[in-house]
Parts: C-alpha cells; sequence; structure tokens
C-alpha cells in the first residue's frame, strides 16, 4: 500500500509541470487578445466611373482631349454641331421681342384681346427659346468628376455623328480605387461596412495599403463550387499607381468580439477554423 501510495506521489509529481503548462496555455489561448482578419481573394475596379454621353444629336465638331489625359469636372472635352439649333434659337428670340412689342402696343391701346393673343404668342417663344436654348447648351460634353479618360482613341471621334444617348468617352477617378473581393459566406457575419481592409497586390509585394470596406452584397455568387458575397472597399491611389484589374490579397477585420472591439481571445481566431470543420463533419454523422 505503501508503495502504491508512493509511486502515486511521483507520477503526480512528474506530470505536474507539464499541467500548468498545459494550463498557461489554455489560459493565454482564452484571455490573450488577438484581431479576427478575414483573408480573401482582391480584385482592383474602379472607385468611380462616369460615362460622358450625348445629350443632343449631332456631328463631333471638335474633340478637346486625347485617352489617358487627365480631366477636371467640369471641363470641355467635346461640342457637338449647333449651327442648326442657334440659327433656331436666334429666330425664337426674334419672335419673342417681337411678342413684347405687340403685347405692349396692345396694352397702350386697351385691346384686351390683343394682349392675351400677344401674351399666348410670348409664351410660346418663350418655351422655344428656353429649349433651344438647351440644346445649344447640351451641344458642349463636359467632365462630369475629375479623373482620366479610358476611352481608346477619343480624339478620332471628330466628324462623327453622335445619337442621344450614345457614349462619347468614359471617365475613371484614378484618384481613388476600389477593391471586390469574394467573402466565403461562413464569414460573412464578421464583415461590416466600415472596416479597415489591408491590402497586397501582387505587382507591388512591399507595399500594404489600408482602406475601408463600403458595402457587403446582399446576394451570394457562386465560385470553384463555394459560395461568397462581393465585398466592397475603397483605397486611396497616390500617383495613379494602382489600375483597374490588378489582383492581390485583401485581409479584412472582422466585427464582433469583445465589446465589438473586433479583438478576440487568441484561441477562437487560431482554431475556429478547424473547430467548424470538425463540428461540421461531426454533425452530418449524428442522427
Amino acid at each position: 500500500m505503501k508503495k502504491r501510495e508512493a509511486f502515486s506521489g511521483a507520477d503526480a509529481a512528474r506530470w505536474r509541470p507539464y499541467v500548468r503548462k498545459a494550463a498557461l496555455v489554455i489560459l493565454a489561448l482564452v484571455l490573450v487578445p488577438w484581431k479576427l482578419r478575414v483573408q480573401t481573394n482582391a480584385t482592383v475596379a474602379p472607385a468611380d466611373k462616369r460615362v460622358v454621353a450625348a445629350e443632343v444629336s449631332g456631328v463631333v465638331r471638335s474633340v478637346a482631349l486625347r485617352e489617358g489625359q487627365r480631366v477636371q469636372a467640369g471641363d470641355p472635352l467635346a461640342s457637338l454641331d449647333d449651327s442648326e439649333n442657334r440659327m433656331r434659337l436666334g429666330r425664337a428670340t426674334a419672335e419673342l421681342e417681337i411678342a413684347r412689342r405687340q403685347m405692349a402696343e396692345a396694352e397702350v391701346r386697351r385691346d384686351p384681346a390683343a394682349v392675351s393673343q400677344a401674351r399666348l404668342a410670348m409664351e410660346l417663344h418663350q418655351t422655344e427659346v428656353n429649349l433651344y436654348t438647351q440644346k445649344v447648351k447640351k451641344a458642349r460634353l463636359l467632365a462630369s468628376i475629375s479623373g482620366s479618360v479610358v476611352t481608346p482613341k477619343v480624339e478620332e471621334k471628330a466628324g462623327q455623328v453622335l445619337n442621344v444617348g450614345q457614349t462619347f468617352c468614359e471617365i475613371v477617378d484614378q484618384d481613388h480605387m476600389a477593391v471586390e473581393m469574394n467573402v466565403p459566406e461562413n464569414d460573412i457575419v464578421l464583415i461590416r461596412p466600415g472596416a479597415r481592409v489591408a491590402l497586397k497586390l501582387n505587382s507591388l509585394p512591399t507595399e500594404t495599403i489600408m482602406g475601408v470596406a463600403e458595402r457587403v452584397s446582399l446576394q451570394t455568387i457562386t465560385a470553384e463550387g463555394e459560395q461568397f458575397f462581393v465585398t466592397r472597399a475603397l483605397f486611396p491611389n497616390p500617383g495613379g499607381r494602382i489600375r483597374p484589374g490588378m489582383v492581390g490579397q485583401a485581409k479584412i477585420t472582422g466585427a464582433g468580439g469583445w465589446f465589438e472591439s473586433g479583438w478576440y481571445p487568441v484561441g477562437y481566431v487560431l482554431l475556429r477554423a478547424p473547430t467548424r470543420w470538425l463540428w461540421r463533419k461531426g454533425w452530418a454523422l449524428l442522427p
């Protein structure tokens, strides 16, 4: 009996350091905070792209830009032939002045019928003046945003006919870029608009670019047999080095955690993926 007790005491003493180390590891896994980040692939897209289209039909008389040129919002890009509309505007303006004089003369004569007729003529010609003024104004195509013109050979469009709604060129904001990321459906509960996003592009492997998540899609897409939610983030683009189509990897800071701070126990961050896999496999075997 004494030998058995002695053996048990020695055995316990031998295992005590390992138990302490295991307890310290478990304590660290539970108490040490760690930022949870969801890693995904990333593809660069324009943050803002605008199409400049013709609002009136006409022949392109002149083009004031070239492909790749930077423009500011409101800059003139091209002008359409507005000679016919200007002629009609001049005619409507002259007829409006005649109607005004006729109305003034009718008021002097105190002729109510003539006043009423002249007033109707004024309203008609004023409507024509407003219409052709707008057409002459819309014959000038202006940049709607600041950025770079990305339409190939746009300078060669002089002499072409543009119909209403037909595209003249596209302008891309080069000061900011967007990144589209496919977030697995299992991780979407961790993603919120406003989350910080770290981006590393294949073409700039030594740089980490910081941005902010802008929105998360409400519907999934299917890729490689899995379901993803497309998440869009915005990034600064100083010098215009980042271009649409570039690819890389992104890390999105997850929401939730301790006091909704994004900090989680390090054990949860490290073990959540294998634990989730084991639970899914085990649940499938349950009756």
